[in-house]
């Protein structure tokens, strides 16, 4: 796609539904392409309203300029537009739309999912039995169908789990990259065709990236692309400067892409701030000050080539042995989206709201909707599952993922309902829709999926596809 001599971008975070009770987060960005562009003028609407006062600025070839604004959504009800209107020497551009759903409350949170997480392929075979029993990811179609699938029950948000694939670990026991030799030596496999390392996970979809965006741009949806995977929970000055050159190249492939909200950091990153394995946690605090300069130097490239983009992270809610590091990674960070706080108390909740508040970061929710089959006990499990070794440690054993029911996670949504947004992990073998061609997760995943469409449509009164969510582009009238 040829771009115009200057683009315009917008978000607008939570991308909705929402409530009353929180904040918007409106981010626009302006680039020159090859040349120079002056008076350039850029106007922020809220439902054909200016917002905030007009500005004029003068662009030389290559600059990027982005603003913030936030807004609050207090006495807000139904749909609401927002609008980048920009003219170049008085010529308008095509404007930028993104709508949001305000909806009546009493807490932050609307007690819906608004995204999920989607994984081209699952990690573990184990955790994947009933994901690749139904016939895992597909091919194009299948993927454009997923989406569709997805807006149909409300999850306007997607997070692609990672771009790339590399089953190594953090720790000098699983690799030997480096910044230094990182180009030489990374033996990952992508999921697109990249220019980077020639290596490709095998695939009916020669391009499920461009597959999921481009059918997200269709259906005014938003999409985060994981920027991983280098290795799990590495955070060192190597993985930092891949993260860079990999992010630099979904930006130059992908940016046309009206979907495009923001980057996931596909490694994960535990509530401690610590290393994953005990044998190396004498490393601790080298390894917190990794984590604090890669999130600092991935901003930068961020805020270099798309300023109105957002990084997100997904840690664990088991920050405590971290108390005094998470207010200022969160300054480095856009979304922080913790999983399993269903076993915090409301204290340390508020106590992270607090944090994320003054650092200007999301707090949202990672709902992992999944349990655990134990081989050695029937039923579906919170917890996963574990054997005792010999020195008696406990060591995790990847088992079946199958659906929670929807009465358990209905009640954890009510639980945890100071959060503004929330996204499932994931959808891929854990919901399916009836009419799909493939049926990752089976008969379980299509039944969750019957059983919250339902839960959804009534907690809303309408069905879903009346709540319009999203964004699109059109010419100036």
């Amino acid at each position: 796609m040829t771009l115009s001599p200057v683009q315009a971008y917008l978000t607008v975070t939570p991308p909705g539904p929402v409530t009353d009770g929180i904040e918007l987060d409106i981010r626009w960005t302006v680039a020159a392409e090859d040349a120079p562009a002056r008076d350039v003028t850029v106007t922020v609407l809220h439902d054909g309203a200016p917002l905030g006062a007009e500005e004029t600025i003068d662009l030389a070839a290559g600059d990027i300029t982005g603003r913030q604004l936030r807004i609050s959504t207090a006495g807000w009800q139904g749909v609401h537009t927002f609008s980048l209107s920009v003219r170049v020497a008085g010529v308008p551009l095509p404007i930028v739309s993104r709508t949001v759903t305000v909806l009546l409350s009493p807490c932050r949170s609307t007690r819906l999912l608004g995204g999920a997480w989607v994984g081209l392929t699952h990690w573990s075979e184990d955790e994947a039995r009933y994901w690749s029993a139904g016939g895992g990811g597909g091919g194009e179609a299948d993927w454009r169908g997923m989406v569709r699938d997805m807006q149909a029950i409300g999850l306007h948000t997607i997070i692609i789990q990672e771009t790339w694939r590399n089953p190594v670990w953090y720790g000098r026991h699983y690799h030997q990259m480096t910044a230094e030799n990182y180009r030489e030596t990374y033996a990952g496999k992508a999921y697109y065709p990249s220019r980077l390392w020639p290596a490709r996970v095998e695939l009916p979809c020669a391009d499920p990236v461009e597959a999921i965006l481009d059918e997200a741009d269709r259906l005014g949806m938003r999409v985060f692309l994981g920027v991983g995977m280098y290795a799990h929970f590495d955070y060192t000055a190597g993985s930092l400067a891949w993260h860079r050159d990999v992010l630099r190249e979904l930006w130059d492939r992908y940016r046309h892409h009206d979907a495009l909200h923001g980057w996931y950091v596909s490694e994960e990153l535990a509530g401690p701030i610590r290393p994953h394995e005990h044998r190396y946690w004498d490393a601790t605090d080298e390894f917190r000050a990794e984590v604090l300069a890669f999130f600092t130097g991935l901003q930068e490239i961020i805020r270099s080539l798309a300023p109105h983009t957002l990084l997100m992270v997904a840690p664990d809610a088991d920050v405590d042995d971290a108390a005094d590091v998470w207010p200022e990674l969160l300054r480095q960070c856009d979304i922080a989206c913790f999983q399993v706080y269903q076993q915090q108390s409301p204290e340390a909740i508020a106590r992270m709201q607090a944090w994320c508040d003054a650092a200007g970061c999301h707090h949202w929710l990672d709902l992992e909707i999944f349990g655990f089959e134990h081989p050695d006990k029937p039923g579906i499990h919170r917890e996963g599952y574990t054997e005792r070794l010999p020195d008696g440690t406990e060591q995790w054993i990847p088992t079946p993922l199958v659906p929670q029911p929807l009465e358990l996670l209905r009640k954890e949504m009510e639980q945890l309902h100071t959060l503004e947004y929330i996204c499932a992990y994931q959808y891929p073998g854990l919901l399916c829709a009836p009419d799909a061609r493939l049926k990752p997760g089976g008969e379980r995943a299509v039944q969750l999926y019957r059983v919250y469409q339902a839960y959804c449509e009534q907690a809303l009164g309408c069905e879903i596809n009346e709540v319009p969510e999203g964004g699109h582009t059109h010419e100036h009238r």
